[in-house]
């Protein structure tokens, strides 16, 4: 049976285009890219109206399940979290090291010294 709202054309490879959007376009470029899709389903005049319905239903499903996710990211940086904190959430992300071990390899901590002392020329 085939599916009109996602088919299978759309399901290709590891991500299907809206998540491609997603992760390519800032969030407000995102959010009026799938509104205007949305939209378009909406506005046009085909044989299977309905069809295009649950077309448009679906994008705005996506948008939706994107806004949430949003919502809970900036909510989260709200929360005035230190880095470490927000390196440690994020761990899985970074291969499991630790964020000391991250800080070695980027050489973070010596520029926060060297920035503490006064930076090259001192205080």
């Amino acid at each position: 049976m085939t599916d009109n709202i996602k088919p299978e054309h759309y399901r290709k490879g590891e991500i299907d285009l809206f998540e491609s959007w997603y992760r390519t376009y800032p969030f407000n470029e995102y959010r009026a890219i799938m509104q205007a899709v949305a939209e378009r389903y909406m506005r046009r005049d085909k044989n299977n109206r309905v069809e295009d319905l649950d077309k448009a239903i679906y994008t705005l499903q996506r948008l939706k399940e994107k806004e949430i996710e949003h919502r809970e990211k900036q909510e989260k940086v709200k929360s005035n979290k230190t880095l470490k904190e927000l390196f440690d959430d994020m761990g899985k992300d970074f291969g499991g090291i630790d964020f000391d071990e991250w800080l070695r390899k980027q050489k973070i901590s010596e520029l926060l010294a060297s920035y503490e002392n006064g930076g090259e020329n001192g205080k």
